[in-house]
């Protein structure tokens, strides 16, 4: 199973009722961390983006369905999606629990210094 070390998001996503930008029209694509002016906006974040910049200045919500957080700021209209240790165990524990060989990961280098999110996959694949 894969699982991503970095977050989508896109930009001038409006409120929308709940306040958070969940199904709302965007712009499009925002300017993630691993752009520049020559590749334009990919709306690509890492993992270690998102924990130290972006959740700072949003409101973090976790899907119910997907299990996955989410970041909405209201007053930059950026929402971006993403995996977390919480929901990297889960996907763990969706890994033992249907018997597949294991989790590819797409960046490592998208991870906090502290390992965060390798941390939460190795301790639901080998306890």
């Amino acid at each position: 199973m894969g699982v991503p070390f970095y977050g989508r998001g896109w930009q001038g996503t409006q409120a929308g009722p709940a306040e958070d930008g969940l199904y709302q029209p965007t712009w499009g694509p925002a300017w993630g961390n691993w752009d520049n002016l020559t590749t334009g906006p990919s709306g690509l974040f890492d993992y270690h983006s998102i924990r130290s910049v972006l959740e700072a200045s949003g409101v973090k919500r976790r899907h119910p369905e997907a299990q996955v957080p989410y970041l909405y700021n209201p007053s930059t209209g950026l929402w971006v999606s993403y995996d977390d240790p919480t929901s990297l165990g889960v996907k763990g524990d969706y890994i033992n629990g249907n018997n597949l060989a294991g989790a590819m990961i797409w960046e490592l280098s998208g991870d906090d210094t502290q390992g965060s999110l390798v941390t939460a996959l190795k301790g639901k694949l080998n306890p």
